[in-house]
């Protein structure tokens, strides 16, 4: 059973009765420059998630402990009210913009790992003695489905609060 999504599936490559490309030194340095620099885009985006994720939380922070400092020197009164209606709501808009920044850059994450992959089964393709020791065997990465999420290293749980079917 397929489940439905919206997203492009990694697929097969269709028999089309052509030999394979000849390994050359070209072809490895093209392979070799897409997949550093699909892994400095992966980087960037976790580092982007991660700078995102932590200014949010020094703002929380600030702002409660900004709001904790007039409500003492308010008693509570109609400054403090004052003041936490403008904080809140800041502080709630900013949390939602971070939080779609950072869906915004799993997606793109998603898809340069998935073009890490494509190019993973290019290099096992060409050097298939090599599969035992990859982190990711041949029959994962030619799944239909994205093979990124089922290459999980033993010992390893995975969390995510969404369903598994819409990572």
């Amino acid at each position: 059973m397929e489940v439905p999504h919206n997203e492009p599936v990694l697929r097969e490559p269709e028999p089309t009765g052509q030999a394979p490309l000849e390994l050359s030194q070209e072809l490895v340095s093209i392979m070799t420059t897409e997949h550093y620099n699909l892994q400095s885009g992966r980087a960037m985006t976790i580092a982007e998630a991660n700078g995102r994720a932590s200014l949010f939380v020094g703002a929380v922070s600030s702002g409660l402990v900004a709001l904790a400092l007039v409500g003492q020197l308010s008693h509570l009164g109609t400054a403090f009210f004052v003041f936490s209606l403008v904080v809140l709501p800041t502080l709630f808009v900013m949390g939602l913009i971070t939080f779609e920044r950072v869906l915004q850059a799993g997606k793109v994450d998603r898809v340069y790992a998935r073009g890490i992959n494509r190019i993973r089964h290019l290099y096992l393709e060409y050097a298939p003695r090599c599969s035992p020791t990859s982190s990711c065997p041949p029959m994962m990465i030619r799944r239909r489905r994205c093979a990124t999420r089922r290459c999980i290293p033993p010992g390893y749980r995975a969390f995510s609060p969404w369903p598994a079917w819409s990572v």
